[in-house]
């Protein structure tokens, strides 16, 4: 697709996006959105499609329901005023699809002093839906990884990890060609306090000066990054939040996130950055067709750490060891993804 049909795909989407969030509580179509384009209902779902990776309904709903968690944490709002408010036709099929989005009931969210906020599906901004449409991107894809023992370092916030990585690259060139940040939240908020450790696997780095951490395996979903991101500020953490497939058997596990990081000497003149994001996840029951399916998947173990005794993570991550992360085995979910 030349540059200039792409500008003109993508400012037609966001005449639909803009209609959309000014229209969330009141009883529109996909045929309105598409009107608001300017394309016919065809060619705009095709359109939707490509540049939002959603198809149009489902980003409606999405929608929907994520302003409606959010409104529910809000004192005042009830259940029964919420769901029509956001107009659904019954409680109880505001009930259903909530819980397909947010693995519990709305009524469970709205008690909840922790409820996962990495499962709201904001509004795409126009520099997000410009990054998924550079050449090489794809969507995340689940992965089944393997454990991965580390030698790491503590930053100060995630911001500082790029910097940490590159200090890593600069005392240790050629010692490994691989870097990983784990970013661990204290609680499940991307945009909330963290703790980052940054390292390479086990012996890359002098034992003395780092602590060893064991990180667990299971699966993930990843996130791979073309080669036009270049720094760990510009990773699209929250991409790989809000493309989730909505029907996936799994949701979000562990508040952690993975940053997989090529290295390379300083002296060819290159730099750190990250090429594959994980996120893990866990299997939680989900009904079938048939609304008999109710089979719960295995939880992922937490992540053993050898020493310090004193700085246990809360959650599985990590590619092979001995091996290339970015060959991590792709599997499929119950939907044939």
């Amino acid at each position: 697709m030349n540059p200039a049909t792409a500008q003109e795909h993508l400012a037609a989407v966001q005449r639909a996006l803009d209609f959309i969030e000014d229209h969330l509580t009141e009883e529109i179509s996909i045929a309105d959105a598409a009107n608001a384009a300017g394309h016919s209902l065809f060619h705009f779902c095709r359109v939707f499609n490509r540049v939002v990776y959603s198809p149009p309904y489902d980003y409606l709903i999405r929608r929907r329901l994520s302003e409606a968690a959010l409104c529910l944490r809000m004192a005042g709002h009830s259940v029964t005023h919420t769901a029509f408010e956001y107009r659904f036709q019954s409680v109880e099929t505001f009930i259903r699809a909530f819980r397909r989005m947010f693995t519990v009931t709305p009524y469970t969210w709205k008690k909840s002093p922790d409820p996962d906020l990495r499962l709201i599906f904001p509004r795409p901004s126009g520099a997000q839906l410009e990054e998924i449409g550079q050449p090489g991107f794809s969507r995340p894809e689940i992965v089944q990884l393997e454990q991965l023992v580390l030698e790491t370092i503590e930053a100060q916030a995630a911001q500082d990890a790029r910097l940490t990585l590159q200090r890593l690259a600069e005392t240790y060139a050629g010692a490994a060609e691989t870097f990983y940040a784990v970013i661990h939240y204290q609680q499940r908020d991307p945009a909330g306090a963290a703790r980052c450790l940054v390292g390479a696997a086990a012996p890359a780095c002098p034992a003395g000066e780092m602590h060893r951490f064991t990180l667990a395996p299971g699966r993930y979903l990843r996130l791979q990054l073309p080669s036009t991101w270049r720094t760990f500020e510009q990773a699209p953490v929250d991409l790989l939040y809000r493309m989730r497939p909505p029907d996936s058997q799994y949701h979000f596990a562990a508040p952690v996130e993975l940053f997989v990081c090529a290295g390379h000497g300083t002296t060819a003149g290159r730099s750190l950055f990250p090429y594959a994001v994980y996120v893990p996840l866990q299997a939680h029951p989900r009904p079938a067709a048939s609304g008999l399916d109710m089979s719960r998947g295995a939880p992922i173990p937490a992540p053993v750490e050898i020493e310090p005794p004193d700085q246990q993570m809360a959650g599985p991550v990590e590619p092979p060891q001995h091996s290339d992360p970015r060959q991590g085995r792709k599997i499929q979910d119950s939907t044939g993804r």
